[in-house]
């Protein structure tokens, strides 16, 4: 454990604890509303009124919403955690992708330009897919870029179930394919 990673594990705390100061107060987004449902209704047990409702978003965020709803009970602040935690994931695989790019010194300050663009640190604060979206792009970027350089067929595998498991967190992670 090197002194880049020590400092981006303070960054990461003192961003969660950023991210996380009253969460619940902003009122909810019209765009939060159907995550923030859709994961009652999965908490509720209503799966079919779900699936009639919500049935054309990607289940993954509704699920971890669902989740931590059932650990924290069900407001806005516990249904935003999910976007929480992919930021600070996305957060870290950026560390992790310009680490074997360009060195740690360079990967902490892309950590930190990232979390700190208004843009991202909005939308890490709010029950939206997009948090989600970046990390799993960025982890299927990082799988790639990994078996580029290397003669191994895990990393290829591992871009590849990163691709699927976010293309149940949002259909547009499709791109990553193209590039």
């Amino acid at each position: 454990f090197n002194k880049w990673r020590l400092l981006l594990l303070v960054f990461i705390v003192i961003y969660a604890s950023l991210l996380s100061l009253n969460l619940g107060y902003m009122s909810i987004q019209w765009d939060e509303i159907s995550h923030l449902y859709g994961g009652l209704l999965i908490a509720r047990g209503q799966s079919q009124e779900y699936v009639a409702s919500y049935g054309y978003y990607p289940p993954l965020y509704d699920i971890l919403t669902t989740g931590y709803f059932n650990l924290f009970g069900i407001s806005a602040a516990s249904g935003r955690l999910a976007a929480v935690t992919f930021s600070l994931l996305s957060i870290w695989i950026v560390f992790e992708f310009a680490n074997r790019m360009y060195g740690p010194k360079i990967a902490l300050i892309s950590s930190i330009l990232l979390g700190t663009m208004p843009g991202f640190f909005w939308v890490s604060r709010v029950a939206m897919l997009e948090t989600m979206l970046i990390f799993f792009f960025s982890l299927a970027m990082f799988f790639f870029l990994s078996w580029m350089r290397s003669s191994q067929k895990k990393p290829l595998i591992l871009c590849g179930l990163a691709l699927g498991v976010g293309f149940l967190a949002k259909y547009q992670v499709l791109v990553a394919g193209l590039v």
